[in-house]
């Protein structure tokens, strides 16, 4: 009865879901052109180049903050993020999330500035095509937006990930590094794996996750924490990240008594690591709180799923998208994770149209 009821539900809603299931991330950027064409009276196309330059520009100012302060080399550098900043305060007995990365900003400087490029050409060659320019000025203009060539770099082989070389280090008040030794459990496996290839995007990251009954057992205080990534190749250099620091307070008891926010973000943990069972212990009694709330039925559907509960999630993730789109906003398209995450649901349950 429950999956006949279910197929009934997944039936009136699949084909609407798949036809705008992209239609936020262009609603966004069209919103953006139509602002920037209107205050500037521009065309679209113009509006185009001047949106991609908007963005380049952005890129080049953090291009220049950073060789300023020194962050910056030919080089790929090697970061450290902690719970996506680079400074938190934590208790005892909640998780950490720490995110290691390579990034090649050369590499994403000169990806960007290929977009603008092909944005300029396309931009010349209806203008072409409308006479406002001649052939002889087109080719001379067009001549000058050659795409860049983009190196891609390469760590790691397929016995010596990256992220699995990491040398991790502290510091507390003594100013002495000394070797990490809290458990870590690798959280995001960086894509291509084992290698580490830095496409135009000139980044990879790796996600570890130092679980609460970890971080319940360390001592109070400030933490600063480093990794180091030694050489894989002969011709390959040490890297260096940047320092993150970690204060850790006296526990706040058991998760029962804690924040609604915190205990969902201890529950989305125990999803990225695999714990299903446990997300779904501390996230339920959330949902009963806060029904509506979508980001808790989105963890608790994550949960099901990975309990392998398809038919229970789709049922959830479905609820979400429905919350979503009842909220009044400037477009009623849900998130791609979430019509991505029901369509698979819909697969998983092998339901045919």
């Amino acid at each position: 009865m429950i999956k006949r009821l279910l197929q009934k539900r997944l039936f009136l809603n699949k084909n609407k879901i798949s036809r705008n299931r992209h239609c936020e991330p262009k609603a966004k950027q069209s919103r953006c052109l139509a602002e920037i064409a209107s205050v500037a009276s521009l065309s679209r196309n113009d509006a185009i180049v001047k949106y991609t330059l908007l963005k380049i520009s952005n890129l080049i100012l953090a291009f220049l903050l950073l060789t300023c302060i020194g962050l910056l080399h030919a080089a790929p550098v090697i970061y450290l993020l902690v719970d996506t900043t680079n400074q938190i305060t934590i208790a005892q007995g909640q998780p950490i999330v720490i995110t290691a990365g390579i990034a090649d900003f050369q590499a994403q400087l000169d990806a960007a500035e290929n977009s603008a490029r092909k944005a300029h050409l396309e931009y010349l060659k209806e203008q072409l095509e409308n006479d406002e320019i001649t052939e002889d000025e087109f080719k001379e203009k067009s001549a000058e937006l050659e795409t860049l060539s983009i190196v891609s770099t390469t760590f790691g082989k397929s016995v010596a990930p990256w992220f699995e070389q990491l040398i991790w280090q502290y510091s507390t008040e003594s100013n002495e590094w000394d070797r990490l030794q809290w458990e870590t459990h690798l959280l995001l496996v960086p894509k291509p794996e084992p290698v580490a290839q830095l496409d135009n995007l000139g980044a990879s990251e790796a996600a570890f996750g130092v679980d609460p009954e970890i971080t319940n057992g360390i001592r109070t205080g400030n933490y600063v924490i480093r990794i180091l990534l030694p050489p894989l190749t002969t011709d390959a250099d040490t890297l260096w990240s940047n320092t993150i620091e970690i204060k850790i307070e006296k526990t706040k008891g058991p998760s029962e008594e804690w924040p609604f926010g915190e205990r969902l973000l201890l529950a989305y943990y125990w999803v990225r690591r695999g714990e299903y069972q446990k997300a779904l212990d501390e996230v339920e009694p959330l949902v009963n709180k806060e029904p509506t709330n979508i980001n808790a039925l989105q963890v608790k559907a994550d949960a099901l799923a990975g309990l392998g509960r398809f038919e229970e999630a789709a049922d959830v993730f479905l609820d979400a998208i429905g919350l979503f789109e009842s909220l009044e906003r400037e477009h009623s398209c849900p998130p791609d994770y979430l019509i991505d995450r029901y369509i698979e649901m819909i697969d998983q349950l092998g339901v045919d149209e």
